[in-house]
């Protein structure tokens, strides 16, 4: 079987600061106007969800439909009360959340690398807007780049992103945790 991975970051990926500016008015005046149609949980959540850019999450999900990957969340987010919420959410919306990485946010390299190691993977991807000190060479030539501070996850890095988890290159070394 053929498995294919996306480590996925949440902020900076599915949402950038120019997504933050353009929808806090519109997070706000929603929040407001449900909050009391709502318990504090759904609140939350939807909240949430309104920081996630829909055309980022459209070219997330074309990239798992032309490469037919599955998602391990790498993102902070997974700390979140309602981060079980949010994956259910998410996979309605065609993300097949299959998993998260055991780290804390400082040592995302360690947590792929050892989810690596656990499960057979034969090609993976991590889209991230940040490069974590413990990123290895190997893990570095996996990783589409995204910015928060320009629109995270655009077209042109969906097209990359499909390209690597497409690509011939088959992982057949074990790696080492460190």
């Amino acid at each position: 079987m053929n498995m294919k991975i996306i480590f996925l970051d949440f902020d900076g990926v599915l949402n950038s600061q120019k997504h933050f500016v353009k929808n806090h008015e519109l997070v706000k005046e929603y929040c407001n106007i449900n909050q009391n149609k709502m318990n504090d949980l759904d609140v939350m959540l939807e909240r949430k969800m309104l920081d996630i850019n829909l055309s980022n999450l459209e070219n997330l999900v074309k990239i798992i439909k032309k490469t037919h990957a599955k998602v391990v969340v790498t993102s902070s987010w997974k700390i979140l009360e309602i981060f079980p919420l949010i994956c259910e959410r998410l996979r309605r919306l065609g993300v097949p959340i299959i998993g998260v990485t055991m780290d804390e946010s400082i040592n995302r390299g360690y947590g792929i690398k050892q989810y690596l190691n656990e499960n057979n993977v034969d090609n993976y991807i991590i889209i991230d807007d940040d490069i974590f000190p413990d990123y290895d060479d190997e893990l570095l030539d996996h990783l589409i780049k995204t910015s928060f501070y320009e629109d995270g996850l655009n077209k042109e890095l969906m097209m990359e992103a499909i390209n690597l988890l497409n690509s011939k290159k088959v992982l057949v070394k074990k790696r080492k945790i460190y």
